[in-house]
């Protein structure tokens, strides 16, 4: 039974269709998730048989290397090293058609029952088709569906007029890979590259992100939350340049709205190198925007920060 039988998708307010970067592109091949191995679980390598250290010394009583069999005790170390924290850098399409930023995709379940998938995916604001043979688990879902709908936020006249993935304002909420954001970040004195030579896909780091640019494309603002090495707390401003017309501490003002919105009561922190910077007032922009000095790391840079 189709899920707009359920529930009438009329009765959706516009902004419940949410931005998510993990989804589908408007050509409609998916996006796929650019992963890699972080920090160890002990938890789960101890429940597994590991020692304290993450580590398996058992060894195996029989022959196993003579008779080209593999050896069970070299097979469960490799298991533990693999009990892993699964981060993700960002998505990546896996098509090459340039169809531009992507679009929440729909989930179907044909075997939908009393709709928990359902409810997830309202939730997560997906569109939602569910198919159930039985009339009972319909009605079980229609209320399940409906009742996790009401539980969002309701949008104002403004939101409803403007979907998360365009942000009012001076900034749009794009993604690790934009090749507008690429490329700004490339121009950007911090930017990294591969010792290797090869070239860059994704330009954000490990860990929780948000990724701004302007409409024209000419200013770019990350921010990212993670462990750092340098034991900051907080919400890290990854990369900030502008090339465009606009105040820089007004682009920054706004962009530190946007992150209070998804991380609320968070500090916000960033790094300035002062060697390469030509103004004698390094950071100047983000004081402007009400951020302080609050130190410098042992490598010699500035800390910045601004406190909700």
């Amino acid at each position: 039974m189709p899920y707009d039988t359920l529930y009438d998708p009329a009765a959706i307010p516009a902004s419940y269709r949410g931005y998510f970067e993990e989804v589908q592109v408007t050509c409609g091949a998916p996006w796929k998730r650019v992963t890699e191995k972080g920090a160890p679980i002990a938890r789960w390598q101890r429940r597994c048989g590991a020692d304290p250290s993450g580590g398996y010394n058992g060894q195996p009583g029989k022959a196993y290397g003579e008779a080209l069999a593999q050896d069970p005790a070299a097979v469960k170390r490799r298991i533990l090293e693999g009990l892993r924290e699964r981060l993700t850098l960002g998505w990546e399409p896996t098509c090459d058609c340039d169809a531009g930023p992507p679009v929440p995709c729909t989930v179907l379940d044909p075997f939908a029952g009393s709709g928990a998938t359902g409810a997830v995916a309202a939730r997560l604001s997906r569109t939602f088709i569910g198919i159930e043979l039985k009339e009972e688990y319909c009605r079980i879902a229609a209320g399940r569906i409906g009742a996790a709908l009401r539980a969002r936020p309701a949008a104002s006249p403004s939101e409803a007029a403007n979907p998360p993935a365009v942000r009012p304002g001076l900034w749009q909420v794009s993604r690790d890979g934009d090749p507008r954001g690429l490329a700004l970040y490339q121009r950007h004195y911090s930017a990294r590259r591969y010792a290797d030579g090869r070239p860059r896909r994704l330009f954000v780091g490990p860990g929780e992100k948000l990724v701004l640019i302007t409409p024209e494309a000419d200013a770019l603002l990350v921010w990212r939350k993670f462990r750092s090495r340098s034991g900051e707390r907080g919400v890290n401003c990854a990369a900030f340049r502008n090339e465009g017309t606009g105040k820089s501490s007004a682009l920054i003002r706004e962009a530190v709205r946007i992150a209070w919105e998804r991380w609320p009561g968070e500090r916000l922190y960033t790094y300035v190198n002062p060697a390469k910077i030509e103004s004698p007032n390094p950071g100047y922009c983000f004081k402007r925007a009400g951020w302080r000095s609050c130190g410098k790391t042992r490598s010699g840079l500035l800390v910045l920060e601004a406190l909700p």
